[in-house]
């Protein structure tokens, strides 16, 4: 009888199959939500991919601060399943090879795990979880946008170190038969002096992007990690007196 109550007083054991679902899921379907929907706006084009860095910039954070810490590495997996998932499908009619798609996905997942690193950064240092999600959102859109609200004070030797290490500029190189970002009217006319006042060229490959987000992320999740530990409370340490 008393191993009977034993047993029935045990926690179930979880399911490792069911928290996968549960972290993985929900991340995967807004990221293919937000893919499908660039898909719908801009169709095949360059703008699919860039647009959909864009709004990888604005769910990652929040998605990955959703997911337990052990197990956000799962979520980030899953944005770029299911980004990389619409893609593939949505290049269909346009002329892109699929070493060309996978290294757009390699600069996306570089990009996603420097995202990762920096929320968990923000959460290690005891921001909440809200403050930290909105933090990364605003520097990953500063990071993106930097042709844009720099474009006032950008100078040749800034633009020679920004552009190769940009998402958007190494996603362009891949894709550079689609088209140049810069060469949109609306960008052209108004929005940066890049190709205008400040000379540029597409980066060779897109080592430089992959290489400085995959170091950033884990940079950022190494030294978050280490601060979480030295910010864990000690218990109470046993003080031995004589008698």
């Amino acid at each position: 009888m008393t191993e009977q109550v034993a047993e029935i007083d045990k926690p179930p054991v979880p399911n490792s199959s069911s928290w996968v679902v549960r972290s993985s899921l929900p991340a995967l379907i807004i990221s293919a939500a937000a893919a499908i929907w660039c898909r719908a706006t801009v169709g095949p084009t360059l703008g699919l991919f860039l647009g959909s860095l864009l709004l990888t910039t604005l769910i990652t954070p929040p998605l990955i601060l959703a997911a337990d810490a052990r197990r956000s590495w799962i979520a980030a997996a899953a944005i770029v399943v299911g980004m990389g998932a619409v893609w593939a499908i949505a290049i269909l009619p346009a002329d892109i090879s699929t070493l060309e798609w996978l290294a757009c996905c390699l600069v996306l997942a570089s990009y996603i795990l420097a995202l990762a690193g920096i929320a968990n950064l923000f959460v290690a240092a005891r921001l909440s979880r809200s403050l930290a999600a909105g933090l990364t959102i605003l520097l990953g859109l500063l990071w993106l946008t930097w042709p844009v609200w720099l474009s006032p004070w950008l100078t040749q030797p800034m633009s020679d170190w920004l552009v190769p290490a940009n998402p958007i500029f190494a996603t362009n190189a891949v894709l550079k038969h689609l088209g140049t970002w810069d060469r949109a009217p609306l960008a052209y006319r108004a929005l940066t002096v890049l190709n205008q006042d400040i000379p540029y060229r597409l980066p060779g490959s897109i080592a430089g992007a992959c290489v400085a987000h995959a170091m950033t992320g884990i940079i950022t999740i190494v030294f978050g990690r280490w601060l979480g530990t030295a910010r864990t409370p000690r218990g109470p340490e046993t003080s031995f007196r004589p008698a």
